[in-house]
């Protein structure tokens, strides 16, 4: 089994928490890293979810900002809607364990 990262458990937690909970179907999961002038770590596209949701991706990416709920234990810090994509930031103190544990 492939040794898992604090980067991949961070994804798996999104992951969880969106497709978990039916806000994002299986196939629509796609993070990628926000344009440099965008605050976050790892951003969701919401592009794929309009057809299905009938709503603009600005709109889905705001709706999901305010009903995705993490843990006060997860490795995700903070969540917002920056136009068409929901970003994800890292929680910096999980961060820094997460990383020396591995080390």
């Amino acid at each position: 089994m492939p040794r898992e990262y604090t980067v991949d458990r961070f994804i798996r937690q999104i992951h969880d928490a969106l497709v978990g909970a039916g806000a994002v179907t299986e196939g629509e999961f796609s993070l990628l890293p926000p344009p440099p002038n965008v605050p976050g770590d790892l951003g969701l596209p919401c592009f794929a979810m309009a057809k299905r949701l009938r709503q603009a991706p600005p709109a889905i990416a705001a709706d999901l900002a305010v009903r995705v709920d993490f843990s006060a234990c997860s490795r995700v810090g903070a969540v917002g809607a920056q136009g068409p994509y929901l970003n994800f930031s890292l929680e910096p103190r999980a961060l820094a364990h997460s990383v020396l544990a591995e080390v």
